[in-house]
């Protein structure tokens, strides 16, 4: 699941495991490799070509996925993504979205003002102290709702 930040807090960083994604494409990064080599050494240049790239198209999937993280602080939470880094301040998410049973890694996912949604990698279960320490630092969301029980 997720590596948590600080002393088991929300502030600080957090990564999902992703340790399927990694093994599954590093293994077709392996096969694409020794497929290129097997053609190249055949005679199949173009073949060979092919497979090269596709072993580095995999390769960079794995590193992209391995530097994905969230960090958590006082002047907002900054998201990567790819090689791309995201900032989102507190005043500038709207709502902060409990994970269902649907969603993937059982993650947070905020709403900002602009109304784009933005997947962290902050767990689920820290959601009522992702919210608390948002608003200590200017978050204007409503406050964390009590789990909802079935009566029956």
């Amino acid at each position: 699941m997720a590596e948590g930040g600080t002393a088991g807090g929300v502030a600080g960083e957090h990564r999902v495991d992703r340790m399927t994604l990694w093994w599954l494409w590093g293994a077709m990064a392996a096969l694409w490799s020794a497929s290129a080599v097997f053609n190249l050494l055949g005679g199949r240049v173009v073949l060979g070509g092919i497979n090269a790239v596709a072993a580095a198209l995999a390769v960079s999937v794995v590193l992209t996925s391995r530097s994905e993280r969230t960090v958590v602080g006082p002047d907002g939470i900054r998201v990567k993504r790819g090689y791309r880094w995201r900032t989102v301040r507190w005043d500038d998410v709207e709502q902060v979205a409990e994970p269902d049973r649907w969603t993937w890694d059982r993650t947070l996912r905020v709403t900002t003002t602009a109304g784009e949604d933005v997947r962290l990698d902050v767990p689920g279960a820290l959601r009522a102290q992702f919210i608390e320490y948002g608003q200590a630092h200017g978050l204007r969301c409503a406050p964390p709702e009590a789990p909802h029980r079935d009566a029956g």
